[in-house]
């Protein structure tokens, strides 16, 4: 399970599955170029060190790619969830 934003801005839990399940046909925004583990990839980053896909990197060799997230102070809504084991 996984938490994200819905297309209300509103705080979700979604489930998430194997990629077969998720993602069986290529979606047409894909740059992948053949399946992985039975499904379809959105997009794959490199550093073009195998010959595919050199997006993640300046010409200066820095990495180009950065992650943003929200603190918890800025989620107003938000879930609990326990888990309980036999």
């Amino acid at each position: 399970m996984l938490l994200t934003y819905g297309t209300n801005g509103a705080l979700q839990l979604r489930v998430e599955n194997s990629m077969a399940l998720e993602m069986p046909a290529k979606p047409e925004w894909s740059n992948s170029t053949e399946p992985l583990e039975g499904g379809w990839p959105s997009y794959e980053f490199g550093d073009g060190s195998n010959g595919f896909s050199g997006i993640l990197r300046k010409p200066s060799g820095e990495p180009s790619f950065r992650v943003y997230s929200r603190g918890m102070a800025d989620t107003p809504n938000r879930f609990a969830v326990e888990f309980k084991t036999r």
